[in-house]
């Protein structure tokens, strides 16, 4: 077989192999509700919104179920990708979120194989293991836009390479244009225009001090202002910014240590590449620098919700990695993908029904089919309104329009929401007249699981209706409310008999 036919199977392999793990049909979180929703409203014509509010967006009083939130938390390049696929295969856009997740994936494999083929036959083998071990395939089960954002970065790193080697014209705007949509996939994206032009400064001797300037500046604004202007939207469209407060909110989980690991890796990389003057290896090396720099950065200055896991990880690891292999011996690589590719796609098809059944694909695991409340959901009269603290479940999972709780800490900040006991008491008489109910799941998310807080049914006047195994049902008193009030008539009301269910007292 020829060798230029081996990162087209590597790509192709990889695409196969996520489509086979998901049976089409990709994991789904909350982030997953924002983008899906969002890709909705654009088919619809209703613009960048979400039709109900979930956590990552800031609390709005409803004037109907199926509100239009605005998107302000995530750029909106990934949910109009998924829309604009969702319109070309005429399906829905899960399924389209699935696609954009494999294909984004998949032509990372294919590029970067194809650039490894130059220094090692095995390469684009060894290329394939890495993309395919489970760590590093993970996100891409998902849909989120992480797979997307990959695409993005691995672009900006290889087109940087290629102006620096060249200095050919379409180079430079392969550079620009990856580091331009780099931001609107996921903000962090910046990094790629600080990798490109910190490289444009330090490795283009050959030109004027003001050339050199001249080009990293370019770079660097062409990331800046779609970054900048994103923001600048979603301040606009009220509450992007206002629950993400610039302070210092500092984090000891042990993803710090991965980080470190990475940034050494990719720092080391950076030196050796340089010295052998491997400009594909020094460049991806770099944007994976400068990636895992700006997310720790973000997470530690205003948005302490971010994980540092494998899904943010995912694209400075796989960079990484593709940074080393011209470093290393022609003779060791045939032995390092032989054992990739085992550990890789080869365990991770091994372990795929294992993933396949497990609570990381969220609102595709198992447990949330059937999830008895939410099926009791589902028989709830289409005219009354369901207040729930697992908004995105049941927007995902069923034809209901839910209206989502306030919460009552910041998820960004972690400060205590100052208003949490007004914002349901207006609530409640924003209700009145459409017959609400609440849907109280214990583990609305992937995370732990939660109990129902005593200000809650004081504010809400919640009466319990139905005990699940996995949550409860309370019809919502709002006696004294007008139709549609933003306002409750009495702020402070008594605790409401049978509110608060312990563990022990659940029934299925």
């Amino acid at each position: 077989m020829r060798r230029r036919y081996v990162p087209l199977l590597v790509g192709a392999g990889l695409v196969a192999l996520i489509l086979d793990v998901t049976h089409g049909r990709p994991g789904l979180t909350v982030d997953s509700g924002e983008y899906l929703g969002a890709a909705k409203s654009l088919i619809h014509g209703h613009g960048l919104t979400v039709g109900y509010s979930n956590a990552d967006e800031a609390f709005r009083l409803p004037g109907r179920a199926g509100q239009d939130v605005p998107l302000t938390q995530f750029p909106p390049l990934f949910p109009a990708l998924v829309g604009l696929v969702a319109i070309l295969l005429r399906c829905s856009v899960a399924t389209a979120a699935g696609v954009v997740a494999a294909t984004g994936s998949g032509w990372v494999g294919f590029r970067l194989a194809q650039r490894s083929a130059r220094s090692s036959a095995w390469g684009p083998v060894a290329i394939g293991g890495v993309l395919g071990c489970v760590p590093a395939i993970e996100p891409a089960l998902m849909a989120w836009s992480e797979s997307l954002k990959l695409v993005v970065l691995t672009e900006a790193g290889l087109a940087a390479a290629d102006w620096l080697e060249s200095r050919a014209p379409w180079s430079r705007v392969r550079l620009h244009l990856a580091v331009g949509l780099a931001p609107l996939v996921h903000i962090t994206g910046f990094a790629a225009a600080l990798s490109a032009g910190v490289l444009l400064v330090f490795l283009t001797s050959s030109r004027t001090r003001g050339g050199r300037a001249f080009d990293a500046g370019s770079v660097v604004l062409t990331g800046l202002i779609p970054a900048a202007g994103w923001l600048a939207y979603a301040a606009s469209r009220s509450g992007g910014l206002a629950q993400k407060h610039l302070g210092w909110y500092p984090t000891l989980q042990p993803g710090l240590l991965w980080c470190l690991a990475i940034v050494v890796a990719a720092s080391a990389g950076v030196v050796l590449t340089l010295r052998r003057r491997e400009l594909v290896g020094l460049s991806l090396s770099a944007t994976a620098v400068f990636s895992v720099v700006v997310l720790v950065l973000s997470r530690f200055t205003f948005d302490r919700n971010i994980a540092l896991d494998r899904r943010q990880l995912q694209a400075a690891v796989v960079l990484t990695a593709a940074g080393w292999l011209p470093l290393l011996r022609s003779r060791l690589v045939p032995s390092l993908a032989a054992a990739l590719l085992l550990s890789g796609p080869g365990l991770t098809a091994a372990t795929a029904s294992t993933i396949a059944g497990s609570d990381y694909l969220g609102y595709r695991a198992p447990r949330w089919h059937p999830s008895p409340l939410l099926e009791a959901v589902k028989q709830e009269p289409g005219r009354q309104w369901i207040l729930t603290n697992a908004p995105d479940a049941v927007a995902l999972l069923t034809n209901e329009h839910p209206v989502g709780l306030p919460q009552p800490t910041s998820l960004f900040t972690g400060e205590p929401n100052r208003d949490y006991g007004e914002q349901l008491a207006r609530l409640r008489c924003a209700a009145a007249g459409h017959d609400p109910v609440l849907a109280f799941f214990y583990r609305p998310t992937r995370g732990h699981s939660r109990s129902p807080d005593a200000l809650l049914g004081t504010r809400m006047r919640a009466r319990v209706t139905a005990t699940f195994a996995d949550g409860v049902l309370y019809a919502v008193d709002t006696t004294g409310c007008s139709a549609g009030a933003a306002l409750p008539d009495v702020v402070g009301v008594s605790s409401v008999s049978g509110w608060a269910i312990s563990h022990s007292d659940r029934q299925v």
